[in-house]
């Protein structure tokens, strides 16, 4: 699969969590998707779109493309982990972790108008975050099983009649 089937594959299945990709299929959308977030956040810098909400800086560019692009990535991830004969609930669960925990040291600023210390704040969120990324990574990188094992590994197809 070329990089451009692999993007135009993952666009398609936008929201298909059911199914499998391939490595080639996952590793060119996630170098797709890395590519444009950083041009992105370049152009917003050199063109001055970063605007500031309160304490907060916002990237018009890149948030736009990120949320755009969440959806289809966590769509081919599911996919992928079905590939390798992994429950992609793991990876849900550990994902719905993260955005709570951001979600609540974000309510928490918010609603206290209290500080802690950004450093540690970002230390935490980032620890936490790239443990998620190097094990995702990590699991993807394996190669693909036959049908028959994926299925009985308790990845969540259902098997053709």
């Amino acid at each position: 699969m070329n990089p451009i089937e692999a993007i135009i594959t993952c666009f398609r299945k936008y929201a298909v969590f059911s199914g499998r990709a391939t490595r080639p299929e996952f590793w060119w959308f996630t170098l797709f998707m890395i590519g444009l977030l950083i041009l992105f956040a370049l152009v917003d810098g050199v063109f001055g779109l970063i605007t500031m909400v309160g304490a907060y800086e916002l990237y018009p560019l890149t948030e736009v493309f990120g949320l755009v692009t969440t959806l289809p990535f966590l769509a081919v991830t599911a996919r992928r982990l079905h590939d390798i004969g992994s429950a992609s609930r793991s990876f849900i669960i550990v994902m719905a972790v993260v955005v709570g925990a951001l979600y609540l040291f974000t309510a928490y600023e918010m609603i206290t108008d209290h500080y802690v210390s950004e450093s540690l704040a970002y230390t935490i969120i980032a620890s936490v975050s790239l443990a998620v990324l190097i094990t995702i990574l990590w699991m993807a990188r394996k190669p693909s099983q036959s049908e028959d094992k994926a299925l009985a590994s308790g990845s969540n197809e259902s098997v053709p009649s």
